[in-house]
């Protein structure tokens, strides 16, 4: 009887013991792990932001989004390109720097060359920014914008060749107002009277178009280069099933006897 009423003691005392050996050997999950559904989620979220013109909310967003991975060339340009929107006493300067940055590392990257320029051309660089626009329209030619912004850099050494880029700009989109008003401006200072007063004309004639664009260095002006473009980096990570995309072909399989399709 004295051992049987021990025995509930005695298993009292390993509890500790048993809790030690049996329980979670798991470590807690960091709190800082790179979630990238999450963050495709909150660089989608920014992008909304600014097409709201919220630019402050988008930068505190995208800046945490880099933050956690930083590795998300994409979202540092966005970052960039959100601050430079901001407009705060320094954001155009360390935009620029960012970009500056990202240039160095990722010198092919034509969203960061064409901004980067943009910012440039700002900032006085025009030679500099010549050289980033001339490499955007070498690799995407179809771009009015990098047309555009090459002729402004130009205007001032070559106004030839800049007629030529706004030449270009108005050619892929004939609705962008500003390279007619540019065209016109060019012409009349090389001396090309006809062509600067049908630009002119053609200028004046998109004022009521509502598909006509002028250009201005605001969010959603300067070209799609210079908006937000969030890629779903967590749908790009996921593996590839194994098999083959399309199986070895098989009859259909059905009640009805091969009598009953016939016509």
């Amino acid at each position: 009887m004295t051992s049987i009423r021990r025995l509930p003691i005695a298993l009292l005392s390993c509890l500790p013991l048993l809790a030690a050996c049996g329980g979670d050997e798991t470590s807690p999950e960091p709190t800082d792990v790179k979630d990238s559904a999450a963050l495709d989620a909150s660089h989608r979220t920014a992008a909304g932001l600014l097409a709201r013109y919220d630019y402050g909310t988008a930068v505190d967003l995208l800046a945490d989004v880099v933050r956690r991975d930083p590795e998300r060339l994409d979202a540092r340009v966005d970052l960039a390109i959100a601050t430079m929107n901001r407009q705060l006493e320094t954001d155009e300067q360390d935009a620029l720097d960012m970009f500056e940055a990202m240039h160095l590392d990722h010198p092919d990257d034509l969203r960061v060359a064409y901004v980067s320029g943009v910012l440039q051309q700002r900032a006085g660089a025009d030679e500099l920014a010549a050289e980033r626009f001339q490499s955007v329209v070498d690799s995407d030619p179809t771009d009015p914008y990098a047309w555009y912004h090459l002729g402004l850099v130009l205007e001032r050494e070559n106004p030839r060749a800049a007629l030529e880029a706004y030449e270009a700009a108005v050619a892929l989109d004939p609705y962008l107002r500003s390279g007619w008003y540019r065209i016109g401006s060019v012409a009349a200072r090389v001396g090309d009277d006809e062509i600067s007063d049908r630009a002119l004309a053609t200028f004046e004639r998109l004022e009521t178009n509502p598909r006509a664009v002028s250009v201005k260095p605001i969010y959603g002006r300067l070209g799609p280069k210079a908006m937000a473009r969030p890629q779903a980096l967590a749908a790009a990570r996921q593996s590839r099933p194994e098999g083959d995309v399309w199986l070895e072909a098989s009859p259909l399989q059905s009640d009805a006897s091969p009598e009953a399709w016939r016509v």
